[in-house]
């Protein structure tokens, strides 16, 4: 019993960082467009940001609500969605 929780750790504490990551890459490559970009209008570029960290905060509930009897299954598919909105907002990002 003692290896599934430390697997449940190691997965609740991977899905994490990756959640974590996923949204400082996203807001750093936001304030390198903007500063390559100073003419642009930045309420768009805001706007992006915002929705990262909703997306983030979004991920980490999800993420800290898993039950033990499926974790395995809920892991995968928080992680199936936190790919899923990293692709919206990298459409949204590409459209700037």
């Amino acid at each position: 019993m003692r290896f599934k929780k430390t697997k449940l750790l190691t997965l609740f504490l991977i899905l994490n960082i990756f959640a974590l990551f996923s949204s400082i890459l996203f807001i750093e490559e936001i304030y390198n467009w903007e500063l390559l970009n100073p003419d642009k209008d930045l309420s768009k570029t805001e706007k992006l940001i915002d929705d990262s960290i909703k997306v983030f905060d979004s991920l980490i509930s999800k993420i800290n609500s898993v039950k033990k009897e499926n974790s395995k299954k809920e892991f995968k598919s928080i992680n199936d969605e936190r790919v899923k909105l990293l692709e919206e907002l990298n459409k949204k990002y590409s459209k700037l």
